[in-house]
């Protein structure tokens, strides 16, 4: 941005607004944009459209617990299946030591 040179600094704001708003025009729930055009809107002095997206970023901000939550859950109920270990590739070993250690 053009720093000390605030007509120049506001140019560039208002075509981020544009470029922003273009994608909120294709993917209305683009937490991304919303939380931009919050900051910008901020900066530019007009606290009623940043509150806007700030609260649309709140509403579409995805619950990341909630999901943490629900995969836990489901490895829980469908663990995988149990398979017998393995000796480590790089321990070079005969055929008896492999299948002895194998039996284990």
């Amino acid at each position: 941005m053009e720093r000390g040179h605030p007509e120049r600094q506001k140019e560039f704001l208002n075509l981020a607004v544009g470029a922003f708003q273009k994608t909120l025009a294709l993917d209305s729930e683009n937490v991304t944009a919303h939380y931009t055009l919050s900051l910008i809107y901020s900066q530019l002095g007009d606290e009623a459209k940043a509150a806007y997206h700030r609260q649309e970023h709140e509403k579409y901000l995805p619950d990341y617990n909630a999901q943490d939550r629900a995969i836990s859950i489901a490895r829980r109920a469908n663990p995988p299946p149990t398979t017998p270990p393995r000796p480590p590739s790089s321990i070079r070993c005969s055929d008896r030591a492999r299948r002895s250690w194998m039996a284990q």
